[in-house]
């Protein structure tokens, strides 16, 4: 995997955008948005943006 500035700047931005969500999702269903769970949850679609990634890159080499 080849680790680009623009790869590293998109997925900061996924995770500040997907933990926002989840913590506006947290906030209108009127509890208290606990951080912690969602800083966990933003981890998780990191590295399962990063898997699939990998993955899609690895059909493409095999098809190829």
């Amino acid at each position: 995997m080849k680790v680009t500035r623009a790869r590293v700047i998109g997925l900061l931005v996924g995770f500040v955008v997907i933990v926002g969500l989840h913590a506006q999702g947290d906030y209108h269903s009127g509890g208290d948005p606990e951080i912690v769970r969602n800083l966990l949850f933003g981890v998780y679609f990191v590295v399962a943006v990063v898997v699939m990634q990998e993955l899609y890159a690895w059909v493409r080499r095999w098809l190829a």
